[in-house]
């Protein structure tokens, strides 16, 4: 069983993160942050498939989709309304 992670942003809205296990049951069509283990944050849609390079891809609005490491993906969030995008 995994741990559960709250973050806060600086903004301070608050998260509690899905394990990244829980990837793959994303609804692709809402907006999401995804916590990995360097600290960053991303934000955006992905409907939580997993490639052969290990890598799930990401959408954001206007831009191309970014191949992220899921062995990197700490955890993740349906994105609160509100505050500016990460």
């Amino acid at each position: 069983m995994e741990k559960s992670i709250k973050i806060t942003l600086s903004d301070g809205r608050e998260y509690n993160l899905n394990g990244r296990d829980e990837l793959s049951k994303i609804d692709p069509d809402k907006e999401a942050i995804f916590l990995f283990n360097n600290g960053q944050i991303f934000a955006g849609l992905t409907n939580g498939e997993v490639d052969e390079d290990d890598d799930f891809m990401l959408k954001r609005p206007q831009m191309l989709a970014i191949g992220l490491p899921f062995d990197r993906l700490v955890g993740w969030a349906y994105k609160e309304k509100g505050g500016e995008s990460e």
